[in-house]
């Protein structure tokens, strides 16, 4: 005799977007742990994992190598477990190195194997976008400075976004998109992150928020890349193949859709020759007769191109920001005022154009999936005992947009199954 449940809501529409965001200072991990202390966790700070020591096919310490102390091990309770949560990239090269992988990658690096698991690493889902950016002439975006993003919209294939100012600070490191290209490296990312972690926004001259971001986003990508170890060394950055350089039929998809999207979502709000459109609300005066307007990005440019670093950001060698690395466009009629510049009724050329742009979104998962390589419900490594994963990388399909829910909806009922583990 119980009315139906209400409908879902729909999945395509458009919405004012909110996250992580307080106060202009992004929300992390560690902020619950400052909230809520838990006499009952001990954190160790610049601690690098390099194994999990197995005793008959049991998990029972991690060797670690922490930078104030060195190597220690750390030995599990008594009934107790390791919980693996790592994300996508490093949970498979910690399980590789520590004997649980591939047996032919194992083999190749003299790792003594515990179990053999081929789908350790593989099924890598990351999912691709294109930001591009509009110079802003007025003195700020309007929208509420709590959030990341303005407005969202979201359709059956992508989702897509005007960026609110408060995100540029945070495109720099995933993306490098204001960088000069010799400095587009994961030196100057790891480097970019630290600095905004440690210094806030604060740490960017103000003239670098003076960009609005347009973005689009896969919601369900089908390349699949694949993720191992280059060698025994803990230290060692894990190979990381993305899919897409392979030239197969699902990454030309992948790639299809983002630039489809770029065309129906992002290049019509740009058009300048709108007299109400969203360049001239962001201080792009009418073209002129002669579809110049050129004249406003070069002032834009000279105006920002001598900005003063912060201390922070001049004491990274590694990295240097640039306005723009990209020659302007001057003319409204064969390009948009984007940074970089997109072409006009030549789709060849905007797909040139957008190929350096296209990034990570840092959502990777997939490479320890569940069925493959942990058993679904309990999340335990097959082929051992005591060991667990609770990151993205058990999800073996995409996450629809964003996975952060989902990834702390993972570990908090896991902990609720495994009260050991706590």
């Amino acid at each position: 005799g119980a009315p139906p449940p209400p409908p879902p809501p729909p999945a395509v529409g458009v919405h004012t977007a909110r996250t992580m965001f307080v106060g202009g200072t992004r929300r992390t991990a560690a902020h619950p742990l400052h909230e809520r202390p838990n006499a009952n966790l001990t954190v160790l700070l610049h601690a690098r994992v390099e194994r999990v020591l197995f005793k008959a096919r049991r998990a029972y310490a991690v060797k670690a190598r922490v930078e104030s102390v060195g190597q220690i091990t750390l030995r599990v309770r008594r009934g107790g477990e390791v919980l693996l949560a790592c994300g996508a990239i490093e949970t498979p090269k910690l399980l590789m190195l520590s004997g649980v992988g591939p047996a032919e990658t194992l083999r190749r690096f003299d790792i003594p194997l515990v179990a053999a698991s081929e789908g350790v690493g593989a099924n890598l889902i990351d999912r691709k976008e294109i930001t591009v950016g509009v110079p802003m002439l007025v003195p700020e975006l309007q929208g509420d400075t709590s959030t990341i993003l303005g407005v969202a919209t979201i359709l059956d294939d992508v989702w897509a976004s005007v960026a609110h100012k408060q995100a540029l600070p945070w495109t720099l490191p995933m993306q490098l998109q204001m960088m000069e290209p010799r400095h587009r490296t994961p030196e100057c990312a790891t480097a970019l992150t630290g600095a905004l972690l440690m210094y806030g926004h604060g740490v960017l001259p103000k003239e670098f928020q003076s960009v609005a971001s347009f973005y689009v986003a896969q919601r369900r990508p089908t390349a699949r890349g694949s993720v191992s170890i280059a060698s025994a060394d803990a230290t060692e950055a894990a190979l990381v193949r993305d899919g897409w350089e392979d030239g197969s039929a699902a990454a030309a998809h992948d790639r299809e859709v983002l630039v489809s999207a770029l065309e129906r979502l992002v290049l019509p709000l740009l058009d300048v020759a709108d007299d109400d459109g969203l360049p001239r609300r962001l201080g792009h005066p009418p073209h002129e007769p002669n579809g110049t307007f050129g004249a406003a990005l070069r002032a834009w440019r000279d105006r920002n191109g001598a900005v003063t670093l912060s201390a922070a950001l001049a004491a990274l060698p590694e990295c240097r920001l640039a306005v723009s690395p990209y020659e302007p466009c001057t003319n409204s009629e064969e390009c948009y005022p984007t940074v970089p510049t997109l072409p006009r009724r030549n789709r060849s050329a905007l797909l040139e154009a957008i190929e350096p742009v296209v990034a990570s979104s840092h959502h990777c998962q997939g490479t320890a999936a569940a069925g493959s390589v942990v058993e679904a419900g309990t999340l335990r490594v097959y082929g051992v005992d005591g060991l667990r994963v609770a990151d993205t990388s058990v999800f073996g399909q995409p996450i629809d947009i964003h996975p952060m829910l989902a990834a702390m909806t993972t570990g908090t009922l896991l902990g609720r199954r495994v009260p050991a583990v706590l």
